[in-house]
C-alpha cells in the first residue's frame, strides 16, 4: 500500500541589506548618526548606541579610540531576516588653541589673528568683528569698543573642535 501527497513550499528572497560603509568618529560627547542603511526601519547594534533604531550612538559612552562592528538588521513581512555590518573607528579628536586673549585700541587696524599663533594654524575664525575667516583678520573698528568673544575651530563634522579667545577693543587714546 502507498500514499502520496503534495504541497507547494514558497522560498522567499532573503532582503537585501545595505550599510553606505565604514566609518571614522572622533572621541567626543555629542550623539553621532550612524551611516545610512538600506532598507529602512531595520534595527543597529553594538557599543554604545543611544538609539537602535535611529542608528545613533555616543562615543564618549564607548570609552577608547579603536574600531568597534555594528550591525544593522532588518526583517521583511516574509518573516526573512538579513543583516550587514561596518566598522566604526573612534579616533582622539586634535587639540586646537585660539591663542592669548588680549586688548586693542579701536584704531588698531586690521590684526591678523594668526599673529596670537593658534594651534594648528590651519583652522576657521567667527566672532563679531571677523573680516577672514580663513586669514584670521579681525577688524576692531568694525567689531566696536568693549569685549569680543572670538571663536577658533579645526576638523568636521564630530572632529570639529573649538577654542575661543576675548579681545577687549578700547576707544582711541585722546589727543592732548
Amino acid at each position: 500500500c502507498t500514499n502520496s501527497a503534495q504541497t507547494a513550499i514558497t522560498v522567499d528572497s532573503l532582503p537585501v541589506v545595505q550599510i553606505a560603509g565604514d566609518s571614522t568618529y572622533c572621541l567626543n560627547p555629542d550623539d553621532q548618526l550612524l551611516p545610512t542603511a538600506i532598507p529602512a526601519n531595520g534595527s543597529w547594534s553594538g557599543p554604545g548606541l543611544v538609539s537602535a533604531t535611529l542608528g545613533i550612538f555616543n562615543a564618549n559612552s564607548i570609552g577608547a579610540a579603536g574600531t568597534y562592528t555594528f550591525v544593522y538588521s532588518y526583517g521583511d513581512g516574509n518573516n526573512c531576516f538579513s543583516s550587514d555590518s561596518i566598522n566604526v573607528t573612534l579616533i582622539q579628536a586634535d587639540s586646537v588653541s585660539a591663542g592669548q586673549s588680549d586688548t586693542l585700541c579701536e584704531n588698531d587696524g586690521l590684526t591678523q589673528l594668526q599673529n596670537f599663533f593658534p594651534l594648528p594654524p590651519d583652522g576657521q575664525w567667527t566672532g563679531n568683528g571677523i573680516v577672514d575667516s580663513i586669514n584670521g583678520t579681525y577688524d576692531p573698528a568694525q567689531a566696536g569698543l568693549g569685549l569680543d568673544t572670538l571663536i577658533y575651530c579645526i576638523g568636521a563634522g564630530s572632529c570639529r573642535i573649538c577654542d575661543t579667545i576675548t579681545l577687549f577693543v578700547e576707544p582711541m587714546p585722546p589727543v592732548v
